[in-house]
């Protein structure tokens, strides 16, 4: 038992610290982490696939409240933005984790083992990949300064955020990730969000994907 409650407070503290960093939530290291150590080597107790996501869903909860108003403090969350994704992530993640329950163990380890790759390349190259400017709106645009006096331009047309931000919605439900991973490249490369308010404004949505796919 104590050991049971040693690794999962090392594990929710570890991927809270990384992931409000970086704006990915945390989920993404969780459920592995979990599934890994109680489902295949029996360390935690009563864990299976869905508990896993569950657990992850409800940790998110907490890291993405936290987070999100210390970045609300330092106006670094574009809450006009991130209610626009909000209506296509909420729903879609609802659909996500009424889908995980039918997920086999086996299943489950060859879709998230395969989504873990591409998020893994998709992280190490949204650095490299310039931003697109096929969304410049003067419509939806905002503009950004940063501590550093720096000025960014973009706009989020609300509904290619939809449909994006649906079928994001689907994968954070379905493996409890929060969604961050995929959102926060999204916002960086296709939105052209500034750096930190893409963070920010990721934390707020891993918070509230987060309590939908509680609920679901």
């Amino acid at each position: 038992m104590l050991l049971t409650i040693t690794l999962l407070v090392l594990i929710g503290g570890l991927s809270a610290i990384i992931g409000s960093i970086v704006g990915i939530g945390g989920g993404i290291i969780i459920v592995p982490t979990m599934v890994y150590l109680g489902v295949e080597h029996g360390l935690l107790h009563n864990i299976t696939t869905q508990v896993a996501i569950g657990t992850s869903s409800v940790i998110l909860i907490v890291t993405g409240l936290s987070s999100s108003l210390g970045y609300l403090k330092t106006k670094q969350v574009d809450i006009k933005n991130g209610s626009i994704f909000l209506f296509g992530l909420l729903p879609g993640s609802l659909l996500g984790s009424f889908i995980s329950r039918y997920l086999t163990f086996e299943s489950f380890n060859l879709y998230f083992g395969i989504f873990l790759i591409f998020v893994a390349i998709l992280l190490m190259v949204r650095n490299k990949i310039k931003p697109f400017k096929i969304f410049d709106k003067p419509k939806y645009e905002k503009t950004y300064v940063d501590a550093k006096g720096k000025t960014y331009h973009y706009s989020v047309p609300p509904l290619f955020a939809f449909i994006t931000t649906f079928l994001i919605g689907i994968l954070t439900g379905l493996f409890g990730i929060g969604g961050g991973a995929l959102m926060t490249p999204l916002m960086l490369i296709v939105f052209r969000f500034p750096p930190h308010v893409a963070v920010g404004t990721s934390m707020m949505m891993i918070f509230f994907s987060s309590v939908m796919s509680s609920i679901g």
